[in-house]
């Protein structure tokens, strides 16, 4: 840890324009007023938050970058400093331990020896945390955190990339997702309003260009019956379901149509087949779907957080105001995340 943050503190003078950053990035900070209300946010915390450390009740209560990411954002959309400030402390404590800038993935309490037994990093982890530290920055007026967040996405950007079929593509994490006959992606990483906001705020042509790859990769990526996007796919010729995963859109799939509402208006037929089935399910729609129709889907704990996103996207499609389902009695972490992140997905599309 002292490494990185030698580098992080180093970094000053990384931005000569640090106002005009701050000001770039003022469209994404949102309103005055907190988009997420007070009494759900709060259930957010008293489950999932330990301290600085965001909880991931459906993994056997380890923790992740990822969730880190997503506990700062929420931190920042309810305008908490204090647990903003605890949560990035949690992280510089325990997940810094890579030369690269990034960010181990999992801590497990549990673990008999290191909690943090798996150095690699999750990309989306690291973009997520980018994205929030740049956020934080414009609402509180911290330079040190643009830094820090554009420092963040260099190290994403330098270490998590690749080039396929001529285009920028994003690797799972650096380590292990390169093969043979092709990378191994997996189209949930494309968070493409955090993209959007590296782009304004990183004068580099790549984030724009991984929006670009991700909506190709949208359109072209459907399997089965079904047409849907596998969590993992081999970007081999032709592409796959990756070997080694599930052949199924699941847990980490269905935050694509979340992220595509969120800042790809004109992009909404990408996500049609997913909404189109979760529709036909009904009250319960499935939270894994296997891609081979012939067999039976699966209902899961993520269902509140799938019927966010619906909502989210018929309003996106029709303008039907959106009735997202309380997490004040949601016992599981990703359910509950992703319910609160299509209320901030929705205030900052209801004002664009």
């Amino acid at each position: 840890m002292p490494e990185r943050r030698a580098v992080l503190l180093t970094m000053s003078g990384f931005l000569p324009d640090i106002g005009g950053r701050l000001r770039s990035l003022s469209r994404w900070v949102g309103g005055t007023a907190s988009p997420l209300p007070d009494e759900e946010w709060r259930a957010w915390c008293r489950r999932f938050l330990d301290g600085g450390r965001v909880i991931d009740t459906g993994n056997d209560g380890v923790s992740h970058s990822e969730g880190q990411g997503y506990g700062l954002l929420l931190a920042v959309a309810a305008q908490d400093l204090a647990l903003f400030d605890a949560m990035l402390a949690w992280t510089d404590a325990h997940l810094p331990l890579r030369p690269d800038g990034l960010l181990s993935w999992r801590f497990d309490p549990a673990a008999s020896g290191d909690p943090v037994a798996d150095r690699n990093a999750a990309t989306d982890g690291d973009l997520l945390i980018a994205w929030a530290l740049l956020r934080a920055g414009a609402l509180w007026q911290r330079p040190e955190l643009v830094e820090r967040g554009l420092v963040a996405a260099r190290s994403v950007r330098t270490a998590c990339l690749a080039r396929h079929a001529g285009m920028p593509v994003i690797l799972p994490g650096p380590e292990g997702f390169i093969r043979p006959d092709g990378p191994v992606v997996n189209l949930s990483y494309w968070v493409f309003p955090a993209l959007r906001a590296l782009a304004a705020a990183d004068p580099h042509p790549v984030w724009n260009e991984l929006a670009a790859s991700g909506q190709r990769l949208l359109a072209s990526l459907r399997f089965g019956e079904r047409h849907l996007p596998a969590d993992w796919v081999l970007l081999a010729e032709p592409p796959r379901p990756a070997p080694g995963f599930a052949p199924v859109f699941g847990y980490n799939a269905l935050r694509i149509p979340l992220h595509v509402a969120w800042s790809e208006a004109d992009s909404l037929q990408l996500v049609a087949p997913i909404l189109s089935l979760w529709r036909r399910a009904g009250s319960t729609p499935p939270s894994a779907v296997p891609l081979d129709a012939s067999m039976p889907l699966e209902a899961g704990s993520a269902t509140a957080g799938i019927r966010a996103i619906m909502a989210l996207l018929r309003y996106r499609q029709d303008g039907t105001a959106p009735a997202f389902p309380s997490i004040r009695n949601e016992p599981d972490y990703y359910a509950a995340t992703l319910v609160l992140l299509a209320r901030l997905a929705f205030d900052e599309v209801s004002r664009s």
